[in-house]
This record gives C-alpha cells, sequence and structure tokens, in this order.
C-alpha cells in the first residue's frame, strides 16, 4: 500500500492557458471500468496503454498514480488553487509538463505525505523548470510542516505562512508572485 503524498499549489498564468489546464481537471477516463477516476495527468503527459508500468509513470509522471482527491478552487482568471493526492512522490514531471506546454504558468506549493517528517518540502517553478526543495529529516520543526500540509482544508487555509526560518534561506520569489509568500 502507498504512502499517499498531499500535494497543494498556486498555479498563475494567463486566463486562456488556466483555462486549458481547468478542463484536463475534469476530464475521466472513459471505459466502463474507469468512469469515476480522474484524468487530469494522462491528459497532460498520455500514457502508452491503459495499463501503465510503475518505471514509465515514475518516469513521465514522476509518480505511480494519477492525481487522486482532486481539488481545485478558480476565484480569479490568472489563479488556481490546486489539491490532490498521489503515490509516495509528488508528481514532478506532471509540473514540468504544465509549465513546458503553458508557458505563462508560474507555481509554488507544498508536499507532505504520510510519514509525516520526511517526505515533505516545497516546489515550484516555470517555463519547463521544476525547482524541489525537499525539508523532510523528521525533526519536529519538519513534522509540524508536513502536519500543517497534510491537514490543510480544501480552501488552503495554511498558504501564507513565511517557512524562511524552516527552509534555512529566503522564500523563493514564485512563491511571492502566486501569493504564497506574503
Amino acid at each position: 500500500m502507498a504512502n499517499w503524498v498531499k500535494t497543494y499549489v498556486k498555479l498563475k498564468g494567463k486566463k486562456e492557458e488556466l483555462d486549458k489546464i481547468e478542463s484536463m481537471m475534469t476530464l475521466k477516463y472513459g471505459g466502463e471500468n474507469y468512469e469515476e477516476n480522474q484524468n487530469f495527468f494522462n491528459s497532460l503527459v498520455p500514457m502508452p496503454c491503459m495499463l501503465p508500468e510503475l518505471e514509465w509513470l515514475y518516469k513521465h509522471w514522476g509518480t505511480c498514480t494519477e492525481a487522486e482527491e482532486l481539488w481545485y478552487d478558480r476565484d480569479d482568471d490568472e489563479l488556481i488553487d490546486l489539491a490532490f493526492e498521489t503515490g509516495w512522490a509528488t508528481p514532478l514531471k506532471i509540473f514540468e509538463a504544465i509549465t513546458r506546454h503553458f508557458p505563462s504558468v508560474v507555481f509554488a506549493g507544498y508536499y507532505a505525505d504520510e510519514n509525516a517528517g520526511f517526505n515533505c518540502g516545497i516546489i515550484f517553478g516555470r517555463k519547463g523548470r521544476v525547482d524541489k526543495l525537499d525539508i523532510g529529516e523528521g525533526r519536529k520543526p519538519h513534522i509540524r510542516f508536513a502536519s500543517h500540509v497534510l491537514d490543510m482544508n480544501a480552501d488552503g487555509e495554511y498558504f501564507g505562512k513565511s517557512f524562511e526560518a524552516l527552509l534555512g534561506r529566503p522564500i523563493p520569489k514564485e512563491f511571492i508572485e502566486v501569493g504564497l509568500g506574503d
């Protein structure tokens, strides 16, 4: 059984590009057995067949599952709040695909898995580049960070908190651009 990783990000970009991303988030798998499953990752980076192999998924999506428990909110034409769960890892390759296919998009956010305090950190990027800063060392501040990410409500109530002390460096500019580093 996989450890589930929760990922919360804000995507900022041109309305037209975010409209396309939003439409991908609402697609479902076709076919009798797959009607209830999300199809977001497969819309961005299509699998060659319906029975994916783990090696292909990790290589092209950066995780072993499609987005589960996907939630998004779009109160602004140029901003999407996005949250979902994946197995074992946050999908860095999916974020690379988003920023490669949609050049105006900048994103920033947080991730943490059920093993609170170890597999957690921040992610941010633009123009096909994704940066990940792991902060999971299992110490109390990392466990608190992971707990906040895991306990976030769908409205993203934890966005906006300063992590400079925890990160040991200034917050990346992408966080400020999407409104997370105020």
